[in-house]
């Protein structure tokens, strides 16, 4: 069986989860260290499902849509 094509993310798709990081930092959910993480995360991300697992432990990230 062939893998699932994965659908590479644009510079908007991680421009989303770079606020949703801010966001959730400004609450008080991720520390500086975290925050730094993540970002590079998003920032070397090539797809889209690189990207839903970096925001999916924050309630900032439930409005989020990124294509799947």
């Amino acid at each position: 069986m062939a893998e699932p094509l994965r659908i590479r993310a644009g510079d908007s798709d991680r421009d989303a989860v770079l606020q949703v990081l801010m966001d959730a930092h400004a609450a008080g959910r991720l520390d500086m260290a975290e925050l730094d993480e993540r970002q590079t995360q998003v920032i070397t991300s090539r797809y889209l499902d690189e990207l839903k697992p970096l925001v999916a432990d924050l309630p900032e990230g439930n409005s989020l849509v990124l294509m799947t």
